[in-house]
């Protein structure tokens, strides 16, 4: 469950860029909207659900990585997107 928080949070490894971590998350979220259907449910249930994901995920990146925030977790910026 670890490595599966892991991808998650870093939002498939985008978040180990060693330059412009986030903005290449961003560019996972800008993907992610593009592929899922124009309708206003199915964007709402990505929102809702990337929400309680990322939340999980990214509490258990901030543990292993001992820090708040650390910089490898872009699933917020793939949220933001959306």
């Amino acid at each position: 469950m670890t490595y599966i928080a892991l991808v998650l949070a870093t939002a498939l490894g985008a978040g180990y860029a060693p330059v412009a971590p986030g903005t290449l998350g961003s560019a996972v979220g800008l993907l992610l909207w593009w592929v899922l259907p124009a309708s206003t449910p199915v964007q709402f249930a990505a929102i809702i659900i990337t929400f309680a994901v990322g939340s999980w995920a990214g509490s258990v990146a901030e543990r292993l990585f001992g820090r708040t925030d650390p910089g490898q977790v872009v699933l917020d910026e793939v949220l933001g997107m959306l």
